[in-house]
């Protein structure tokens, strides 16, 4: 996927843990696996948003 250059400031990326687009029958492990990985990788995300050290493009 191409992104602009400034388009990584605002992209919370979340690793699928090899989930597809198209998988709909996963497992209840690989939901709670999904979900931890979202959840994680927001935390991670707002964590470099906040910091005062960072200076992402689109913080008010």
């Amino acid at each position: 996927m191409h992104l602009h250059s400034d388009d990584w400031h605002r992209t919370l990326y979340i690793d699928s843990k090899g989930a597809g687009t198209t998988d709909f029958d996963i497992s209840e492990a690989n939901k709670k696996a999904l979900e931890k990985s979202g959840h994680d990788c927001a935390k991670i995300y707002f964590k470099w948003f906040n910091d005062k050290k960072s200076a992402p493009i689109n913080r008010p």
